[in-house]
């Protein structure tokens, strides 16, 4: 998703982008999965940002 943010190039198709990446994020932030950790939560969010920046 950031690489295709990166290599955008019209305004158009980065508005699309960021609105889709700003809904991926609040699913993610507000899934249910999070309440399930016992105060991990940020160890938790950095080791899933990781793994999706490999992917990449």
């Amino acid at each position: 998703m950031y690489g295709e943010l990166a290599a955008a190039d019209n305004v158009a198709q980065t508005t699309v982008l960021r609105r889709r990446l700003q809904r991926l994020s609040v699913q993610i932030t507000t899934h249910p999965y999070w309440a399930t950790l016992p105060g991990g939560v940020p160890a938790a969010r950095i080791e899933l940002k990781q793994a999706a920046w490999a992917k990449t």
